[in-house]
């Protein structure tokens, strides 16, 4: 059963405009609208919007601190409320084919891009055209990027942010073993081997059927060794070349250089993640989105000791890495898809980006966020080499788009 925690209280916008002319007027342009709008009798909200997401309101997280301000935000600019409630991250899109079947599923969703396929084929996702057609002009169009997730020409959900998957190491770690940086796969192996001992892993792989992002982890290693989880037809090339070289590294690790306990075939993210914050595992690949929150939590005197690098290669250079992000869709179970909509762009217009850049250190997905003055800055620093290694290295991945029938 999902958790519900935050319920909008109903009530009517004071502002005298009706629901739909604040929505077409777009969260950004609500103020304005309001300004010139002429008295008029106001229209009740028929219910709240209903908003499926793992981040919980009462979590200390800062990423579920920034979506609870933009969600008030939101209220606060359009008089329409919202309902939050929450799903686990592992669970959530199971859960989402069973409720919009049983025609009880929420106006609006998160879903991860690994997972758009699945729900793309299942109908649980409606088409945005219509509503970006109507809420947002060619400007805003055109300042989304990279471009929004399309199926058969349609776009179905909007990214609320992007993020690459890297090596996360703990600079004091490998500054008392007197190590370096490892940049390829045979010093990743031997730094590993060195900085395990019987109380902390070298390196954790997150190996769990329970893993949704295992082989987006994977992708930028086994290109590198020039090879595919599948092919652009959509055949499988998992078996071949570098796929099976990356597998045979990433036994070894385990077997060879004891750098993993053979435990981790039931580790999920979840499980990394606790062992990254107390400390006991020295590197571990996670996406670039989570490495604000794991340093507000980091078991460490000063959290700036975790940083995190590209993925290992052969020759040491910055391999490929598929780009992805955490979406946002309207469901074919909404009957208020216009302000269902109107929520997506309250969470991810520029003001939003920029709030997720700052707090939440999630990489925006519109342009007109990286005009604010705080990319300029030192602390922003990370971020902007992110963002340039995207630009450099991003690769389109077939086995994201792999639709089951």
């Amino acid at each position: 059963m999902n958790q519900e925690t935050s319920k909008g209280r109903s009530r009517t916008p004071a502002h005298g405009l009706s629901r739909r002319q604040v929505v077409k007027a777009g969260v950004g342009g609500a103020a304005a609208a309001l300004a010139g709008a002429l008295p008029r009798p106001a229209i009740a909200q028929a219910r709240p919007l209903r908003f499926w997401t793992w981040l919980d309101p009462g979590d200390s997280n800062p990423r579920a601190q920034v979506q609870t301000r933009l969600i008030e935000r939101f209220t606060e600019n359009t008089g329409i409320d919202v309902t939050v409630e929450v799903v686990d991250w592992r669970t959530l899109p199971q859960q989402l084919l069973r409720a919009v079947a049983a025609g009880e599923g929420p106006d609006v969703t998160r879903i991860y891009s690994a997972g758009l396929p699945e729900q793309v084929a299942a109908g649980t996702l409606a088409p945005l055209d219509p509503m970006m057609e109507s809420q947002w002009s060619s400007t805003e169009r055109d300042d989304v990027g990279p471009p929004l997730p399309q199926f058969d020409g349609r776009t179905m959900a909007m990214y609320i942010e992007n993020r690459i998957y890297m090596l996360y190491y703990r600079e004091d770690y490998l500054e008392e073993a007197g190590l370096p940086v490892p940049g390829t796969f045979g010093a990743v192996a031997t730094t590993v081997e060195a900085l395990s001992n019987s109380h902390r892993s070298g390196l954790i792989w997150p190996a769990s059927i329970r893993s949704t992002d295992t082989f987006s982890y994977a992708s930028p290693m086994i290109w590198a060794m020039g090879g595919n989880l599948v092919h652009e037809d959509k055949t499988a090339a998992f078996h071949e070349g570098g796929a099976v070289e990356f597998y045979t590294w990433l036994r070894d690790l385990i077997h060879v250089h004891n750098a993993m306990p053979p435990s981790m075939v039931s580790v999920d993210e979840e499980v990394l993640q606790q062992a990254v914050n107390s400390g006991t595992c020295a590197m571990a690949f996670m996406g670039t989105n989570r490495l604000a929150a794991t340093r507000s939590r980091l078991a460490a005197d000063d959290p700036s000791v975790l940083k995190a690098t590209h993925a290992p290669s052969l020759d040491g250079m910055p391999p490929p890495v598929p780009v992805g992000g955490w979406c946002l869709g309207v469901t074919t179970n909404s009957e208020q898809p216009e302000e269902a909509f109107a929520l997506i762009n309250g969470l991810t217009d520029t003001e939003a980006q920029i709030l997720n850049a700052r707090e939440a250190g999630e990489m925006p997905v519109r342009r007109s966020a990286l005009d604010d003055p705080w990319f300029g800055q030192d602390e922003a620093a990370e971020m902007r080499g992110w963002i340039e290694y995207i630009a450099a290295h991003g690769r389109d991945d077939p086995s994201q788009k792999l639709v089951r029938s």
